[in-house]
């Protein structure tokens, strides 16, 4: 499932690839969903030569290859991110250790960025993506793993909008300052895409379909 999941974010990528790359040249260097595409593609071809890996090997071989094909910053947090938080999936994938390292991940990407919510980043969609798989876990424990990526890409989708009034306080969207509001962050949005492909790896994997309400372009 982990492959299938890669597989679809590495499409949900492509065909964003332009539409992200417009968005940060708004507000960035131009360059998000250029660099996003390479390092999903690199990634493809990383996890094809592992036999056999864990699901934290899977996962740590993604971010290394990140790390290492994506440029600039959002390459090292994507990167770092994954194979930092890739160890609380040391003992198989479930939905506890999806939760935990969702938030180990979250912690990450907030020390790696120097960022905290507000500051227009994808900080802004990767906390709310985290306490909303927090509540299922806690409050709706019967729930399947379908209903809850669906909170999940529900909650990243609010979280890029969020961003889109906000004045960016970090990286190069800060330097365009108050230029910045009206238009959603590159990253907010690549993770709201990227949850969109892990969820539809997950309706073919169960065979089953919660919409998450896909489709809104950020424009």
């Amino acid at each position: 499932v982990l492959y299938s999941a890669l597989e679809s974010v590495a499409e949900r990528v492509e065909e964003e690839r332009e539409h992200l790359t417009e968005l940060d040249s708004k507000i960035g260097d131009a360059d998000f969903g250029v660099n996003l595409h390479r390092g999903c593609q690199a990634a493809l071809d990383a996890v094809d030569a592992l036999e056999d890996p864990s699901p934290a090997s899977f996962v740590e071989t993604i971010g290394e290859t990140l790390l290492d094909e994506m440029a600039g910053s959002s390459g090292i947090i994507f990167g770092m991110s994954l194979m930092n938080a890739s160890s609380e999936l040391d003992e198989g994938l479930n939905f506890n250790s999806v939760v935990s390292f969702a938030e180990i991940y979250q912690e990450n990407v907030a020390d790696r960025g120097d960022v905290e919510v507000g500051a227009k980043t994808m900080y802004d969609a990767v906390v709310p993506v985290t306490y909303a798989l927090r509540a299922v876990l806690e409050m709706d424990a019967d729930k399947g793993p379908l209903d809850a990526s669906a909170r999940a890409v529900e909650a990243a989708r609010r979280g890029a909008m969020y961003t889109t009034g906000l004045r960016a306080k970090r990286g190069r969207a800060s330097y365009t300052e108050w230029r910045s509001v009206g238009h959603p962050d590159p990253g907010a949005v690549g993770t709201y895409v990227i949850l969109q492909g892990i969820h539809t790896a997950l309706e073919d994997h169960i065979g089953e379909t919660r919409d998450p309400g896909f489709g809104d372009q950020f424009d």
